[in-house]
């Protein structure tokens, strides 16, 4: 069964789009995102969501509203562009394949550091991946639920010399590239891992466009701006995101001032209606956005599962569920 990429990913991609500044570089920039100009830099965004982090530890994350957090303090050697699903250079500037498609070199970006102060070199990228793969790792702090997929084709993992890492799988996988470029195999800080362990996940250090503050847990998370940010320093100089689970409340918050943007989700006729009249009044703006499609491929017992009157009417009747093997989610 494929798992929901899309789902989870795109109010992430929506956060990250509005938050980096463009970097002055000379020539074509290093990745889409680079191009992105905020109009003005400063100040503190508030974004609203429907529910607090469970786990501020991105190999670890399974849910969206952890992934919002994660992903705005942690780099993956590969991304997707901002406009897009196609993957482009993140923390590793290059790569290179055999020819039999077994053999993956990554080589990395000079100059990045951790949040924590300390390089990101081939041997910090080795140790991230390491602590998911390996359950004897002492670092092996967590499910690693994600893990169990994106990186199942993975013989081994190496450092080779300060700036390469070289994947050697177990057999040729098409989607390996997008698999790194997934929230879950974001590079973590070696040094912040061993001094926190098993509380590393209140603690994140990656080396993404902000630093982490602090976490109220089942309130808030505090966000700094990375200013010497590889990818160019983020619009806004402070970023705090909130769990507020009543969707008539987040926009009660947009109206006195208490957020400044906020995450909706589902059919909400009335806070739809109250957040039009908002932006009547303000300058609030309103962006209506559908997720991109999530496709699951279904196993036999899964086939059998869907035909079971319960679970249709439980997921709704968008689907052909006597012939369907794949199902988009998005027309639920």
């Amino acid at each position: 069964m494929h798992h929901r990429f899309g789902r989870i990913v795109l109010p992430v991609l929506v956060i990250a789009g509005l938050l980096v500044a463009p970097v002055l570089t000379s020539g074509a920039p290093r990745t889409s995102w680079d191009a992105k100009a905020c109009g003005r830099v400063g100040g503190t965004l508030v974004f609203g969501q429907a529910q607090d982090a469970v786990t501020l530890d991105p190999a670890d994350a399974t849910d969206g509203f952890s992934v919002n957090n994660t992903s705005n303090a942690f780099d993956t050697l590969v991304r997707f562009a901002a406009n897009g699903t196609q993957v482009e250079p993140g923390l590793a500037e290059s790569w290179k394949v055999s020819s039999d498609e077994l053999v993956w070199t990554f080589k990395l970006r000079r100059g990045v550091r951790f949040h924590d102060g300390t390089p990101l070199d081939a041997k910090a990228v080795e140790f991230s991946f390491q602590r998911q793969l390996d359950k004897k790792h002492p670092y092996h702090h967590g499910v690693f639920e994600y893990a169990e997929f994106t990186l199942e084709s993975v013989k081994s993992i190496e450092a080779v010399g300060a700036d390469s890492v070289r994947f050697t799988l177990k057999a040729s996988n098409a989607p390996f590239l997008a698999m790194l470029a997934m929230f879950s195999n974001a590079v973590s800080s070696p040094a912040a891992i061993r001094k926190y362990g098993k509380d590393y996940f209140k603690h994140p250090t990656g080396t993404g466009p902000f630093k982490f503050v602090e976490w109220v847990q089942k309130d808030h998370v505090t966000y700094e701006a990375n200013k010497d940010y590889w990818a160019g320093r983020p619009c806004v100089d402070r970023l705090i995101i909130r769990g507020i689970p009543d969707n008539t409340v987040r926009l009660l918050e947009m109206e006195k001032g208490g957020q400044s943007r906020s995450w909706f989700t589902g059919k909400a006729p009335q806070a739809v209606e109250r957040a039009e009249a908002i932006k009547r009044l303000t300058d609030t703006g309103l962006i209506e956005a559908a997720a991109p499609p999530a496709h699951f491929r279904l196993t036999p017992e899964g086939r059998e599962f869907l035909k079971d009157v319960r679970t249709k009417v439980g997921a709704g009747d968008a689907l052909d569920w006597m012939r369907a093997d794949e199902i988009d989610f998005s027309k639920l």
